[in-house]
């Protein structure tokens, strides 16, 4: 197409043009691996482009709101900041999605970065979507958003950069009735002032500051009765009142202390009748197995439970020294997951003694378990490394124990990398080596 073309294309199609794949690009802005905090891509975005290659495009593409709903600034760059308040300005009144971010290396004065943000507060009735991460979360950024409505708010995301926790966070007061999903991380929320916690099916509070005086969980987790999916990545006291969340699928939790029945007192904080899916990260070897081995009466139940991740991200050598020992799982885990289809362990220690006493020849009936995967890490230059080798002969042991008794054989796949795990969450799949067993 030629130059001549283009500049003669109908103010119908240029919209259809600068409009095409939108839809694909807010999904994946709002996708949890998108790297929001690092990422900026104001002007390269298409109506961004269009709008710049000459007087008629840029009136055609600047007349439509719809075009500018998708805002981005990089907090410590003017200009940046220039071209988010000409996204919000042309939105005008259409539901608009906003990403602001300072950097941790930021060395923005604290008035400028009030002043920045607080652009945002004049579209506040028309916000669909925000994400902002702050170095520091004082009293002073948060009188923007503490009385403030929001009634289009469905997606909210708050970041305290600054490792010292931050203050008491009040978002909102004033309302948000369509608020559908909560992430916040290194903020304690006032869960007093939070009348929008009744519409939360998504909640996510990451290293997030725990009551030392009253040792509960989060109050928020109780006042979100339709609530779905939940991440907690805090120090947990098992001394507490348990919670009842009648409508939770998914549960991922974090495990802080080292105490071998820590887990299992963990797990039994929830009562999630409804869960499907439970991700465990931090957790040992002979924790597992604690659990495992747990008998009834048990407050917890976990009746339609069917996938189960155990997942530690750091260094770990609880397996190599002397002082840590393993008990053999004698129980059947079904009476705790009846319903379970798929196990995952990642990076675990003791895994060899979990894979035998859980699939081997002493191992108790678990009659939908269809997929095992395991993951490693080992650090060493070996073409096949020792913790490899011990984890294949587990393999062995429980496949000839198992067609010796005429046992099915579930799915395994076995991973080995030679990095941490620290990115589990967003493309970890292209360091691991994957290969079938069974």
């Amino acid at each position: 197409m030629t130059g001549t073309t283009i500049l003669s294309l109908p103010n119908e199609l240029l919209v259809a043009i600068a409009l095409a794949g939108q839809e694909e690009r807010f999904a994946e802005t709002f996708s949890s691996g998108s790297h929001w905090q690092t990422q900026s891509t104001e002007t390269s975005k298409s109506e961004w482009t269009l709008s710049r290659v000459s007087q008629r495009f840029r009136s055609v593409i600047v007349d439509t709101p719809s075009l500018w709903t998708l805002a981005e600034g990089d907090l410590d760059d003017e200009r940046s900041v220039q071209v988010f308040r000409l996204y919000l300005q042309r939105s005008q009144t259409c539901k608009i999605s906003i990403t602001l971010r300072q950097s941790r290396e930021s060395k923005l004065a604290y008035d400028l970065l009030l002043k920045r943000v607080d652009s945002i507060a004049a579209h506040f009735s028309h916000l669909q979507r925000l994400r902002i991460a702050v170095w520091e979360w004082r009293t002073g950024l948060e009188s923007t958003f503490r009385d403030a409505a929001a009634p289009q708010l469905e997606y909210l995301e708050v970041v305290n950069i600054a490792r010292k926790s931050g203050e008491m966070g009040v978002l909102f007061s004033s309302g948000a009735p369509k608020l559908d999903v909560l992430r916040v991380e290194n903020l304690k929320l006032d869960a007093s002032a939070a009348p929008w916690a009744a519409s939360l099916m998504h909640l996510e509070l990451l290293r997030y500051p725990i009551d030392t005086h009253t040792r509960a969980l989060p109050p928020i987790t109780r006042q979100c009765p339709g609530l779905v999916r939940l991440h907690l990545d805090t120090y947990l006291y098992t001394d507490v009142a348990r919670v009842h969340i009648a409508t939770l699928e998914f549960l991922h939790v974090s495990i802080m202390a080292g105490a071998t029945h820590y887990l299992l007192n963990v797990v039994d904080l929830f009562d999630t009748p409804a869960l499907t899916e439970l991700w465990i990260e931090g957790s040992h070897g002979d924790q597992i197995g604690a659990l495992f081995n747990s008998t009834p009466p048990l407050h917890v139940s976990f009746p339609v439970l069917t996938s189960l991740s155990f997942v530690y991200r750091d260094v770990c050598g609880c397996d190599a020294s002397g002082g840590l020992s393993y008990s053999p799982i004698t129980q059947s885990p079904s009476q705790l997951f009846p319903m379970l289809a798929s196990l995952t362990l990642v990076n675990e220690c003791f895994t060899p003694d979990l894979i035998r006493h859980l699939l081997g020849s002493g191992a108790q009936p678990w009659p939908f378990l269809n997929r095992v995967a395991i993951y490693l890490v080992d650090y060493s230059e070996e073409e096949e490394p020792q913790s490899l080798q011990d984890v294949r002969r587990a393999f062995e042991d429980a496949e000839n124990a198992r067609r010796e008794r005429g046992d099915p054989l579930p799915r395994v796949a076995l991973g080995l990398s030679r990095l941490l795990f620290r990115d589990w969450d967003a493309d970890w799949s292209d360091s691991v080596v994957l290969e079938m067993i069974w």
